[in-house]
């Protein structure tokens, strides 16, 4: 008897088992159908196409970023599957593509309004400085692999007499093209070639021009640049042009002679050393300062 009883139990329970594993079967099935169902709606029902695309902030360029969200929406994976379903549309691509043709957009932010909505806010680039490029000659060709050091190396009357604005001069002739620049360092519009005042103007020597979106500047040192313009219009210096030679900076202003700053110490610094420095000198008289060397002036 007890061998039946125990016979008939295990009996039981594999086809208990099998059952459970049946009604798994069948609702995981049934689950998945659903699940294609609910998918292929989603996908290919034009319920939920998009139909409207509402765009603000492009600055005249709306008509064309909507242009290529409907291109890419219009298009299809794989030949297949339409792109303009509210739930599959590829925000990425079309935020990719906008930044991509068109730098002077800075950022674009993309929101989707189920059913049929597709809501893109652009962000332009605000200017804050012009950068310029200076054409490299042969001789700056030939020196590239010779490094200067500013610690031991000060600048000397014969070749920093400005008085007559000769160097100035000379950079307005090597002038290749100027574009605006952003607080990022990119570059994203052709500039008219103008002197300083109204905007940092930065000039640096280069082969070749550079493309509209590409960064000229890291962030930091249009920081650097940006402060040191504030800071040196406090001390009635007003900037005509930073010249970069990395990591120096030489800054022309229209008191008629320039400063040397450094990108590699603190601005502070630097410009405390300047107010302390002006103190004691006559800035009608003054060719240059170089304030490069922490906790040191030179002057003449």
């Amino acid at each position: 008897m007890r061998k039946t009883k125990s016979t008939s139990w295990i009996r039981y329970k594999r086809q208990s088992h099998k059952k459970n594993r049946l009604k798994k079967y069948l609702f995981g099935g049934l689950f998945f159908c659903l699940l294609t169902c609910v998918g292929y709606l989603g996908i290919f029902w034009d319920g939920l196409w998009v139909r409207n695309i509402e765009i603000s902030g492009g600055g005249g360029l709306n008509y064309e970023c909507k242009n290529i969200a409907l291109e890419i929406l219009n298009d299809r994976f794989y030949y297949i599957i339409p792109q303009k379903s509210i739930l599959i549309v590829p925000v990425k691509k079309i935020k990719a593509e906008i930044l991509k043709k068109f730098p002077k957009i800075g950022d674009a932010r993309i929101y989707k309004r189920v059913p049929h909505t597709l809501k893109i806010e652009l962000q332009e680039r605000e200017p804050v400085g012009i950068w310029c490029r200076l054409r490299v000659k042969e001789q700056d060709l030939n020196n590239t692999s010779k490094t200067q050091d500013i610690k031991n190396k000060i600048p000397r009357s014969d070749s920093d007499d400005l008085k007559n604005n000769r160097e100035i001069s000379n950079l307005y002739n090597d002038l290749g093209q100027c574009f605006y620049i952003d607080k990022k360092g990119v570059i994203f519009k052709i500039a008219p070639k103008m002197e300083g005042g109204l905007m940092a103007n930065i000039y640096e020597r280069r082969k070749n021009n550079p493309s509209l979106g590409e960064k000229v500047i890291y962030e930091e040192n249009i920081d650097f640049i940006l402060e040191a313009e504030d800071r040196l219009k406090s001390e009635d210096l007003i900037p005509i042009i930073f010249y970069l030679n990395y990591p120096d900076v030489k800054v022309f202003v229209k008191n008629g002679f320039y400063i040397y700053l450094t990108f590699s110490n603190s601005l502070d610094s630097q410009i405390y050393a300047l107010d302390r420095a002006l103190k004691g000198i006559k800035v009608e008289n003054l060719q240059y300062i170089d304030l490069r060397i922490e906790g040191r002036v030179y002057y003449k």
